[in-house]
């Protein structure tokens, strides 16, 4: 059970720090079933940490998505293709996909981190490289 346990705990660190805040609970909530009764002080630190890091991370954060009306932008798992000039979003913290498709131009994949620590999320997407 203490091996499951610090896996699990290692995995939700991992994820924690690449900002995939969804996959750190999922791993931190596992470890959390298999916890040992007794831990060592330097483990139990961790585990606060993962726990307030994961807090800060629970509620939804506005995010702002700008194009050109030309773009077909999409958040994959989120929203489909739209050509629009501003989009406002509440998305949770995770890490997305924004892609731009616009007919004669070079597609744009942008990877958005979303992290409710930040005080700005505006992301723009243009296609405006010619094929």
């Amino acid at each position: 059970a203490h091996i499951r346990y610090s896996q699990n705990v290692a995995n939700a660190a991992k994820y924690l720090k690449q900002g995939r805040f969804p996959l750190a609970a999922q791993f931190f909530n596992d470890a959390m079933r298999s916890r040992p009764s007794q831990l060592p002080p330097s483990e139990a630190a961790e585990e606060a940490r993962i726990r307030a890091a994961l807090a800060q991370q629970s509620s939804e954060v506005a995010v702002t998505i700008g194009s050109d009306k030309r773009t077909y932008v999409s958040l994959i798992g989120v929203f489909p293709p739209d050509r629009f000039k501003q989009k406002e979003l509440s998305l949770f913290p995770d890490v997305y996909k924004l892609k731009g498709t616009r007919k004669g131009y070079q597609d744009v994949v942008i990877e958005l981190k979303v992290d409710a620590r930040q005080t700005s999320h505006t992301f723009e997407v243009i296609c405006t490289e010619k094929i």
